[in-house]
């Protein structure tokens, strides 16, 4: 059985509907998937509703913004109880962070640009299939070029961030098993210094803060990260995960590297699940 344990869905940045995500799943042969949306669940119940019409085992996870020694890393939390009220007062306060670093930008930006408004803004619904999230999608509807990761440049320049105000990696983790779930490090290769005695030092760092796994096959992880990856997990005791990051057709393609579920196939019994199904 293939396992793809991080695909997006409009809940949060991805332009699939659960549905969808789950007729791609299908058609590439994978059996066993969780959608990761970012700081939400809500997809949960149509996701197992579609897997369950279609034989394919389905997970509950998120993806969630938390700090390590001053870095933006990311967690998939799995299979946590959807009704722990720190876990979804978690999820909300993370959401709410990202979403302020919208309004910062868009205010910032209308110094310069006249027919962008807070006011505007505050109203503006999203349209969920174009995938990004509200501040970017605004920004489309303004003419801007707001591509991933071409848009984050506007992030850049007007120095839009409140990553400062993410919980630490250590809380996140604490959040998730009290309610019942796994904490994963995702795409470590993504986001640490790859220097090989730099990045090892990152995941003994990260492994005493109570993760359970790591994300070690990811479209963009050469064989060098994949493979320290999993043998620092063999070593350690700890889950092996595979995932796509699919965000549908939003992000597909980054520095010639395909996000897209089916890019990264790897079979269960190459994988450490134990706990998660």
């Amino acid at each position: 059985m293939i396992a793809d344990l991080h695909i997006h869905t409009y809940f949060s940045d991805g332009t699939r509907s659960p549905e969808e995500v789950v007729e791609e799943a299908k058609q590439n042969g994978i059996g066993l998937i969780s959608v990761c949306d970012h700081n939400s669940i809500a997809s949960f119940p149509r996701l197992k509703k579609a897997c369950d019409s279609r034989n394919i085992t389905c997970i509950s996870g998120a993806e969630i913004d938390c700090l390590f020694g001053g870095l933006n890393i990311h967690i998939l939390a799995y299979n946590c109880r959807a009704d722990n009220p720190s876990f979804i007062n978690l999820l909300k306060t993370t959401n709410d962070i990202m979403e302020q670093m919208s309004v910062d930008l868009v205010e910032k930006m209308s110094v310069d640009y006249p027919q962008i408004g807070l006011k505007e803004y505050e109203v503006f619904n999203r349209t969920p299939v174009n995938g990004g999230w509200k501040g970017i999608d605004y920004l489309k509807s303004k003419g801007f070029t707001v591509s991933y990761p071409e848009c984050m440049k506007y992030y850049r320049e007007y120095g839009a961030k409140c990553s400062s105000s993410f919980q630490t990696m250590e809380t996140v983790c604490g959040v998730i098993h009290n309610a019942g779930g796994l904490a994963v490090l995702a795409h470590p290769g993504e986001r640490l210094d790859k220097t090989t005695s730099n990045f090892m030092k990152s995941l003994y760092g990260i492994n005493n803060l109570g993760i359970d796994g790591i994300e070690c096959y990811y479209p963009s992880h050469n064989k060098e990260i994949t493979d320290i990856c999993v043998n620092f997990c063999r070593g350690n005791d700890l889950l092996i995960t595979a995932g796509s990051d699919s965000h549908g057709d939003f992000a597909s393609f980054i520095d010639g590297i395909h996000y897209a579920i089916g890019a990264v196939k790897v079979d269960i019994n190459d994988l450490n699940l134990k706990g998660l199904i």
